[in-house]
């Protein structure tokens, strides 16, 4: 980022003023223009008065901790599409990771990091979030999904700035019912989600869970996704979140076996 560019707002929500002045100093240097919460009140507040590019909070605040501070935010319209990054001081278990995705949290830090590694995230969470398109008079490549040609799809995004866990993240959050295509070249996938829960996933004749983790691992295409349910019997009982960590682990067997 340079400071010719429009400033990103970000806020710090960390009870230690000493961590907090560590990134208002240096976040501010590099660009960004940094507001400091030292409680999840006081953090509503400043988000109520001015949305965030971005916000940072930490694992152990007071009263709330960061992930249910990070839940109250997503309750709020107008920050359901801000990213939100926990840093958290201790390796976190499976289940504390599970609850803090529940809750909203696009990504998870252990703290300290490198502040090239948090700027990093910070720009690509916000880059990404951006180009969560939602579309208004959009024809492209409509012919090739199962709608009508004057059904519009409520959001969309390209594989390469917004992958489809990410998507599914997004949508689970804010409890979307409705039909999300995924589209590489000719292949296309289907998932249909209810209440934010996905419900039903096939691809290629694979269907169910197992179609969901091989639509993840596309990096490449598009997604689309549109309000009316596609009608299906369902396939998944297992929890959405549940189901987006399993497609992690799927992802990190990929990676292990193209780049041993």
């Amino acid at each position: 980022m340079t400071k010719k560019q429009k400033a990103h707002n970000i806020l710090i929500v960390n009870h230690s003023q000493d961590t907090a002045m560590f990134f208002d100093v240096n976040l501010s240097r590099v660009g960004f223009e940094i507001q400091v919460a030292n409680t999840s009140e006081e953090a509503l507040q400043l988000a109520s008065s001015a949305t965030p590019s971005a916000i940072i909070a930490e694992l152990d605040l007071k009263p709330q901790d960061g992930i249910d501070m990070c839940w109250m935010m997503r309750q709020t319209k107008y920050l359901q599409v801000v990213p939100l990054i926990l840093l958290a001081d201790k390796k976190m278990n499976d289940e504390l990771v599970l609850r803090a995705f529940r809750n909203g949290v696009d990504a998870i830090l252990e703290w300290p990091t490198s502040l090239r590694t948090l700027i990093g995230r910070i720009e690509a969470l916000i880059w990404r979030f951006n180009h969560l398109v939602q579309p208004q008079n959009e024809s492209e490549n409509r012919e090739t999904d199962d709608f009508s040609p004057d059904e519009q799809p409520s959001i969309e995004a390209n594989l390469k700035s917004f992958s489809l866990l990410e998507m599914l993240q997004f949508l689970n959050m804010n409890k979307k019912s409705g039909t999300l295509i995924v589209q590489k070249e000719q292949i296309i996938g289907t998932l249909v989600l209810t209440d934010g829960e996905v419900k039903f996933a096939e691809t290629e004749g694979h269907l169910g869970e197992e179609a969901a983790y091989r639509l993840a691992i596309w990096q490449e295409g598009r997604l689309k996704f549109y309000p009316k349910p596609k009608d299906f019997t369902a396939n998944i009982e297992k929890p959405t979140m549940k189901l987006i960590l399993d497609c992690c682990t799927v992802l990190d067997m990929e990676n292990f076996m193209v780049n041993p």
